[in-house]
């Protein structure tokens, strides 16, 4: 409590559970990349000079054999995309993280992670498990699919909605 005037004492470590919310959210990041499991990134709240930007969106791409990341920024009236290399693309979020965006959404193949700033500044971080994929409805034993080959959309079409 007051180990910090005791002379020659340092301060304890902070455990890692309550490491900075964006140090943590960027190391996830990494091992996301690193391990194969992102899906997307999405950056919004902007607090920038650039009134029409709305959000910022990222995704994984690979170009002429080099993973990158494609960063597309979304304006209300036009969107710009860039590609950055992953050292790159990781250091610019680091800057942009806090200054401008003030809220991050992260997607993994397992997991969600939101990066949130107060208005005071503050990092929170909130970990939770992925929604899971839509499922796709499975047909009745006797329903037509319409990739048969005499599936009649337009009978379908009378007698579901009896349109004659």
């Amino acid at each position: 409590m007051f180990t910090d005037l005791i002379p020659g004492s340092a301060p304890p470590e902070p455990p890692a559970s309550k490491a900075d919310a964006k140090a943590r959210f960027l190391r996830l990041l990494e091992t996301a990349l690193a391990n194969g499991t992102f899906a997307k990134l999405l950056l919004s709240k902007y607090v920038g000079e650039e009134a029409q930007l709305d959000r910022l969106m990222l995704r994984e791409v690979l170009l002429r054999g080099e993973r990158q990341l494609s960063f597309l920024w979304r304006y209300q009236t036009r969107d710009i995309t860039k590609n950055y290399p992953l050292p790159e693309a990781l250091a610019l979020l680091s800057e942009l993280l806090g200054a401008q965006f003030h809220s991050a959404h992260l997607q993994t193949q397992s997991e969600e992670v939101q990066l949130v700033f107060s208005r005071k500044g503050r990092p929170s971080l909130r970990l939770g498990k992925a929604q899971p994929a839509a499922v796709p409805v499975a047909l009745d034993a006797g329903m037509a699919s319409p990739v048969d080959e005499g599936f009649d959309i337009d009978l379908w079409f009378d007698e579901e909605f009896g349109a004659r």
